[in-house]
């Protein structure tokens, strides 16, 4: 080999050494992730996304004062301090308990008062108009298996209580009395003679000991069986207790072609028979009557006045007049 040919191997070899400096040089310098990351990788793991809102929950924090969301059971807005009379056929709200300086009490029979008559609502507010001119009010004749009818004349009669017997009578109709009265009037006692008395009355009475201020009195409503009036009356009179104040009010049927007065002298001979002979107390053309008030001498010391409405009582309503009596509830 010639002295160029040595020359020139030797650069060969020089830049063969080079070459492999400059590549371990680079293979050993730190290297930087220029790559993008994964397609599996979370894009933020340390600033999750907050979660989306949805009808339950805002992803707004609300102010520690705001009210909580109005629902069905519970409206955010704070009931009245003075709650307006709720309406029902159990009892009234009304507060006024001041004795009333006279008490009128009336008894009425609706003549199958149903579910016909209480869907009507004319009718109703006739019914209500006329009753509610009285303290305490007696109604003969429910005709109602749902118990329904008379509920929703209750709810006719602003601020009264009221309480119903249990059906009674030995057909298919069935009737029920009806009390109503005014929250100055406290019922102490209701007492149903039906059925323990069935045997006696077609339809037994009802009994309300009732009280207004210091005065007590025990009414009793009835509505007597047309072809039976003598009987059923002597078995009232049995069964009546004659203490205290006592009054018994309803549709006796007596008079006309199903009982003569003047032919049972001894039947509350002693009483006051306020709704007297010979008022006529009957829708029809005849002249009957048949719905009487009668008092014990207790009650009759205290008795003012009685009478019978006839103005505004038409067929529709009832075929039977209204009829009431006033007392003083101080005793004499």
């Amino acid at each position: 080999m010639g002295r160029g040919s040595g020359k020139w191997l030797f650069v060969l070899v020089v830049l063969a050494v080079l070459g492999i400096l400059a590549y371990v040089a680079l293979t050993q310098a730190p290297q930087q992730n220029s790559n993008p990351a994964p397609a599996s990788a979370p894009s933020s793991i340390s600033a999750p996304a907050p979660p989306a809102s949805n009808s339950s929950q805002s992803a707004t924090t609300p102010p520690s004062n705001s009210l909580p969301a109005s629902n069905s059971s519970q409206s955010t807005v704070a009931p009245p301090s003075t709650p307006s009379p709720a309406s029902n056929t159990s009892s009234s709200s009304n507060p006024a308990t001041t004795p009333p300086a006279t008490i009128k009490i009336a008894a009425w029979n609706l003549q199958i008062f149903g579910q016909a008559k209480a869907s009507n609502s004319t009718l109703l507010d006739s019914y209500a108009s006329i009753l509610s001119g009285y303290d305490v009010v007696f109604v003969q004749e429910i005709r109602d298996s749902s118990n329904t009818a008379f509920a929703a004349l209750c709810r006719r009669m602003a601020n009264y209580s009221c309480v119903n017997s249990s059906r009674a009578g030995r057909s298919s109709s069935k009737e029920q009395y009806g009390l109503m009265f005014r929250p100055t009037i406290t019922l102490v006692q209701w007492t149903d003679y039906n059925p323990a008395q069935a045997q006696l009355f077609e339809r037994p009475p009802a009994q309300a000991s009732l009280r207004s201020g210091n005065y007590s009195f025990d009414a009793y409503v009835i509505h007597v069986k047309p072809s039976n009036v003598s009987a059923e009356l002597y078995a009232l009179q049995s069964l009546v207790p004659d203490r205290g104040n006592v009054m018994l009010m309803g549709d006796f049927n007596a008079d006309c072609g199903y009982f003569r007065h003047s032919q049972h002298a001894d039947l509350f001979a002693n009483w006051t028979w306020a709704v007297a002979d010979g008022e006529d107390t009957t829708v029809a053309a005849s002249n009957c009557t048949y719905d009487r008030i009668i008092l014990n001498a207790n009650a009759s010391a205290e008795y003012l006045r009685s009478g019978v409405v006839r103005s505004g009582i038409t067929p529709d309503l009832s075929d039977h007049y209204l009829v009431w009596a006033e007392i003083a509830p101080q005793e004499r």
